[in-house]
């Protein structure tokens, strides 16, 4: 993973854990961030995103689309910007 995508997550995973902190009845949050999580650790630990899915669908893309208020906009903006850069892999 490169720097970029080092910062870009980083930046995602922040942001999203201080909204599970300061949010703790919206569980949206904490589905986008588990997931953002999941494709970090295999980007960090070279693991296969497929094989690590097991069948399972990633989805928080589609969930910050439809959950993140209009305030949210430079989260959801960067949460699209991983949605892309893992269809690119």
């Amino acid at each position: 993973m490169d720097e970029y995508m080092k910062n870009l997550f980083n930046d995602v995973v922040n942001e999203l854990s201080e909204k599970v902190k300061t949010n703790p009845q919206d569980n949206t949050y904490n589905l986008i961030l588990k997931q953002i999580e999941f494709l970090q650790d295999c980007l960090v630990n070279g693991k296969d995103i497929v094989s690590e899915l097991n069948g399972r669908e990633l989805n928080f893309n589609v969930v910050a689309s439809k959950n993140l208020s209009g305030s949210e906009s430079e989260l959801q903006n960067k949460i699209s910007e991983i949605a892309v850069l893992i269809s690119a892999l």
